[in-house]
């Protein structure tokens, strides 16, 4: 990711952030299976306004296929307190599987199935993958416990 570091109380909260996604020569990208999801915070500084997905507090909606593999690449961008990520379907908690920290891959022993609920701290990029097995309607929810706020990106499985 990129971000400024002058005047961080007045720029990241303006937007001046955004991710950078290095992938191996020849490698395309494919941006519907390889979702960007970055938390920050709008408002006048750093802990005011509301945590933000990708710049919108109701980011729009996802569309994903049942069997399809998608990557998510969570991004923390919020200067001062952390975001608790986690994917919920219709029967509750869901699992996913680690794939990546910082930007490098995690050696196989690492990369396994995890109830997908995490806590990612200011600067932090975990990737996870997730495949749906059946229709509905996904939540990716972001929370912050201690100022008691929470953002939804919703996913739709077909």
């Amino acid at each position: 990711m990129y971000h400024t570091h002058l005047n961080d109380e007045v720029q990241l909260p303006a937007g001046l952030y955004g991710p950078l996604i290095v992938l191996e020569p020849g490698t395309p990208f494919d941006p519907s299976h390889d979702c960007v999801v970055m938390l920050s915070r709008g408002g006048p500084g750093p802990i005011d306004g509301p945590m933000l997905l990708n710049g919108s507090t109701a980011p729009p909606t996802l569309h994903w296929q049942i069997g399809q593999r998608y990557r998510l690449r969570l991004i923390n961008i919020v200067a001062f307190d952390g975001g608790t990520f986690s994917l919920q379907g219709t029967e509750g908690q869901l699992q996913w599987r680690a794939i990546a920290k910082d930007g490098a891959d995690l050696p196989p022993e690492q990369a396994v199935m995890q109830e997908s609920r995490l806590l990612i701290l200011p600067g932090e990029i975990y990737d996870f993958e997730y495949q749906p097995i059946v229709a509905g309607l996904l939540h990716l929810e972001v929370s912050n416990g201690i100022l008691k706020t929470k953002v939804t990106q919703q996913i739709q499985v077909q």
